[in-house]
């Protein structure tokens, strides 16, 4: 298994830009299978925390995508 963290961060008012960049990663990744050199793996895609950032005018979204070997 392999986890991979996305960052995003939007200057929009409120989060609805970060939470459209993870519906589009979740479309495009969720539940695929994705080809590898030796194979392939599953792909998964988990939404996380969107948070005020320190900057405090940016929103800053975090997506969690896992890679599972498939045989």
């Amino acid at each position: 298994e392999i986890n991979y963290t996305l960052h995003t961060w939007s200057t929009y008012d409120g989060s609805k830009e970060c939470l459209d960049l993870y519906d589009e990663i979740r479309k495009t990744l969720d539940g695929k299978s994705l080809a590898i050199d030796d194979g392939s793996v599953l792909c998964f895609v988990e939404g996380g925390p969107i948070m005020l950032d320190p900057d405090g005018a940016s929103y800053h979204g975090v997506v969690r995508i896992i890679l599972n070997q498939r045989n």
